[in-house]
């Protein structure tokens, strides 16, 4: 009976926390049909850049303190809640300290990144709400706690589409970016002063040397880390922007917002898999954990490769005949995304061993490689080029972690061999994708078929117990 309870806990909580992203991180793909015939190449690509900032700074002011939580929850135990509202006190420090130099250096900071300072005000709060917010929704993932996570996600949902559209339409309607802009910090200001108030009405914030030196020691790593992935996953357009134009860096930026499809439920799934994978390794079930995975690779590979077959036309849908030519940039950035998802499986192994330095200096050397990469091959290739940058980024991005864990816990936990019939088969898909660009009909009757035969058999594995492992069940029957 137990096992049964926690198997739909998890699964409801994996469901949950997949549909709140989607609302949450995905605004921009949810909205993409309204906003994309709403705003011109222009707006769209310079709303686009202010977002590639806020990405930065979310990092820096948040210090991302939410990665110490999953730790911080077995080394503190009762007094996990003392730690979580002390910790929080950091994050509002970071917040001061930016807005006194965005401030104080107002011109430089202008310059260097062609915001205004009042946009640059309202990035600094943005960036705070959503580390916040990060911060918030880590908390609540420890216990599986989605339904919290999704009334905040509806509320910013329609909160920001409805500020957007007003603004767009009266005010702002000459600066339709800003409108935009606006409409996504309006309601993460409401959202952060509810989870201010809960967060701090069960425990009063104070300074603790012992909380405050563990969730830094553990988590300022990850700094050059998440700026890393920044640089992985945003910087291009940014580069794409001052080497070939915004109009390009708004047509890619599109093309990234579609890959966002697949990417929202990579991290929503693994907001479940992390907690799960440490109760497991805890217990030393690593037989289960290579069970399991194998399993999830397979089912995400599955997913990537049905939205490869019909992408063009998720594009046409989604923003209309103007954004119709980002269809070849989403084929190589949606093969990217199957190798973040390999990436985080190893990862997770570093973050239980607490070697966060190791993914630091990965993530830090592979954004340097795609910073030169991207120099070089956008100035020659145009914007396409970007895509594959990142590609081969992330496939060495992936193959460091994966030795990297093997050598820190001393067995492979992951079948090889999957891995390498699965990278295999998704370049071939993509080559076989480019070859039928254009031949609607095909694409989706390959489409078709391969979803029922996949999800047949992920069926037949489900009914012979062979995804059981995933909640432990066979170890409480």
């Amino acid at each position: 009976m137990k096992s049964k309870i926690k198997t739909n806990k998890v699964l409801q909580a994996g469901m949950g926390y997949t549909i709140g992203n989607y609302l949450l991180k995905g605004i921009n793909l949810i909205t993409l049909p309204i906003f994309a015939r709403l705003m011109n190449k222009t707006d769209y690509g310079l709303f686009n850049i202010y977002m590639s900032y806020e990405g930065i700074f979310v990092i820096l002011i948040g210090v991302t303190l939410h990665s110490s939580l999953k730790n911080a929850r077995y080394e503190f135990k009762n007094d996990y809640r003392k730690y979580v509202s002390s910790i929080e006190i950091v994050p509002m420090i970071m917040l001061a300290v930016a807005l006194l130099i965005v401030n104080l250096f107002s011109g430089s900071v202008t310059q260097v990144t062609g915001l205004n300072l009042l946009t640059l005000d309202l990035l600094m709060i943005h960036s705070y709400c959503s580390a916040l917010l990060q911060f918030y929704n880590a908390d609540l993932s420890i216990d599986y706690k989605y339904t919290s996570f999704l009334k905040i996600a509806f509320f910013n949902t329609i909160a920001n589409v409805l500020i957007s559209l007003i603004l767009m339409t009266t005010v702002l309607s000459s600066k339709r970016y800003a409108a935009r802009i606006a409409g996504c910090v309006a309601p993460l200001v409401l959202i952060c002063v509810y989870i201010l108030f809960k967060l701090f009405s069960s425990e009063k914030p104070k300074y603790n040397k012992t909380f405050w030196k563990f969730g830094v020691k553990y988590s300022l790593p990850i700094v050059p880390h998440g700026l890393s992935q920044i640089v992985l996953s945003q910087f291009d357009r940014i580069m794409i922007n001052n080497m070939v134009g915004v109009a390009e860096a708004g047509i890619y930026s599109f093309a990234f917002n579609i890959n966002t499809i697949i990417q929202i439920l990579v991290n929503s799934l693994d907001t479940v898999y992390g907690p799960w994978y440490y109760e497991r390794a805890d217990k030393k079930e690593f037989k289960q954990i290579k069970e399991v995975s194998t399993i999830y690779m397979y089912a995400m590979w599955c997913v990537i490769v049905a939205v490869m077959l019909v992408a063009p036309e998720v594009v046409l849908i989604l923003g209309g005949k103007e954004y119709y030519e980002s269809r070849i940039v989403v084929l190589p950035l949606l093969a990217c995304t199957f190798f973040t998802f390999l990436y985080l499986l190893p990862s997770t192994t570093e973050y239980y061993l607490k070697k966060t330095w190791n993914i630091a200096f990965a993530t830090s050397c592979i954004a340097v490689l795609n910073i030169i990469l991207n120099y070089f091959f956008i100035k020659r290739f145009g914007y396409i080029a970007g895509a594959y940058t990142t590609l081969f980024c992330y496939i060495c991005y992936f193959l460091f972690h994966y030795l990297m864990a093997k050598k820190l816990i001393g067995f492979q936990q992951f079948d090889t061999k999957i891995i390498a019939v699965l990278a295999v088969l998704l370049f071939a898909v993509l080559a076989v994708c480019y070859v039928l660009l254009d031949l609607l009909v095909v694409r989706w009757t390959l489409m078709i078929i391969f979803v029922l035969v996949n999800a047949l058999l992920l069926l037949k594995m489900y009914k012979t117990g062979k995804l059981k492992g995933l909640v432990g069940e066979k170890n409480n029957e």
